[in-house]
């Protein structure tokens, strides 16, 4: 990629920016796939035999979830480092 005059590395800051965009679609995607997530949990959690086996699954839908969260929220400009997502109001 390119580098400006100074030095700055653009490569980086383009891959900061990319993260951050992932991150964010990452988040996107979870928070709209609980209510199916939801439904599916409910509708296998009604089968007699597999109500035991859905219970534990609902960890590894929040975890994941909970872990982009906080990378999401705590992600810092590439520019002047201060938090992006959580800035005081």
């Amino acid at each position: 990629m390119l580098r400006s005059c100074w030095g700055s590395n653009v490569d980086l800051y383009d891959a900061m920016w990319r993260k951050y965009r992932r991150l964010r679609m990452t988040h996107i995607l979870l928070w709209l796939g609980f209510l199916p997530f939801v439904w599916i949990w409910y509708f296998f959690s009604q089968v007699p035999k597999l109500h035991k086996v859905v219970g534990p699954l609902i960890p590894l839908y929040v975890l994941p979830w909970a872990v982009v969260m906080i990378r999401f929220e705590t992600f810092r400009c590439p520019r002047c480092g201060k938090f992006f997502a959580m800035a005081r109001w």
